[in-house]
């Protein structure tokens, strides 16, 4: 699971995600974990925004081409 691992929160969350997936990040971080943290502005509900959803085909896009290379 390697680099394939990613975890987005609003930076405004409703119910204070943001806090959990904080803790989280510096624990995976003492563990090396390559996990991508992504942090955008809003709520729990309205952090589907462009820049969300274009940050995330991207992401799927590199793990996606890398999985396509490995095939070769």
């Amino acid at each position: 699971m390697d680099g394939k691992i990613r975890i987005s929160v609003g930076t405004s969350d409703n119910i204070f995600l943001n806090r959990s997936v904080e803790l989280l990040e510096k624990e995976m971080k003492s563990l090396n974990a390559n996990i991508k943290f992504d942090y955008f502005p809003g709520d729990h509900f309205t952090l589907f925004t462009e820049d969300y959803k274009k940050d995330g085909v991207e992401f799927l896009e590199k793990n996606y081409n890398s999985w396509l290379n490995k095939k070769k």
